[in-house]
């Protein structure tokens, strides 16, 4: 019987969809690979409420998965700390576990939590200048303020950027899912990343490395939006490591 196709699983980050993904997705799925890279709940249009916390992204990604097989994780922000969860609970089938823009703990400064309630749309246009390194008016930074929006107006019932700044500042759970991990951690940081600078992940780093897992990690010149503002060599770091 010949065995699974190996599985991956994209987990985009607060109010963001699966276009994110879009690049590394297709280039794995043309190299055999059963991808995954669902919009998160809430964030396709649909009432089906968000998670409201990480512990509950984690419920949801699990539930996507085939029910055998070997999963990669790749996760961006909020979405790598759903990965990071969602890793530690799928025990010996996680085979490859990548974060980029990562950080423990993931704080969000008050102020953004307040406008993110009072005014959404405001908060998301100060995410997007603070999360890269190139100007506002960049292609980069242009096409995720028009996702953000996007995703914002099409559920409007929903708060979902607070929702999703709440979970990542919430969430205290990430040295516990690192130590139950045994598969192979790649991060990727971005070294004008003002949102998760690499100081933020390093922690993370170095308990992973001193647990003798194979880790690899990598700062590219970026912002926070390292798939973003570095795509190709955020693809080809992605390759290498998932082979």
């Amino acid at each position: 019987m010949a065995s699974p196709a190996r599985c991956a699983l994209f987990i985009h980050g607060v109010a963001c969809d699966h276009s994110v993904w879009a690049r590394p997705a297709a280039a794995l799925a043309a190299r055999g690979w059963q991808v995954l890279a669902p919009d998160l709940p809430g964030h396709d249009g649909s009432a089906a409420p968000a998670p409201a916390s990480v512990q509950a992204g984690a419920d949801w990604a699990l539930a996507q998965l085939p029910p055998t097989g070997p999963v990669a994780l790749i996760g961006h922000s909020w979405g790598s700390l759903i990965a990071l969860e969602a890793a530690a609970r799928l025990g010996p089938r996680a085979s490859h576990l990548a974060l980029l823009g990562t950080a423990s703990p993931m704080r969000v400064a008050p102020a953004l939590l307040d406008l993110a309630a009072s005014a959404p749309e405001d908060a998301l246009a100060r995410i997007i200048r603070y999360a890269h390194s190139l100007p506002e008016d960049s292609a980069p930074a242009q096409q995720q303020l028009a996702m953000g929006l996007r995703v914002l107006r099409a559920n409007p019932a929903q708060p979902l950027l607070l929702q999703g700044l709440q979970a990542c500042d919430r969430y205290q759970g990430a040295e516990a899912a690192l130590a139950a991990l045994a598969c192979p951690l790649l991060f990727l940081t971005g070294s004008h990343d003002r949102m998760t600078p690499p100081a933020a992940a390093a922690a993370l780093i170095a308990q992973a490395r001193a647990t003798g897992l194979a880790v690899q990690a990598h700062e590219l010149p970026t912002g926070h939006d390292i798939e973003g503002e570095a795509p190709a060599q955020t693809l080809a770091l992605l390759l290498s490591f998932l082979g």
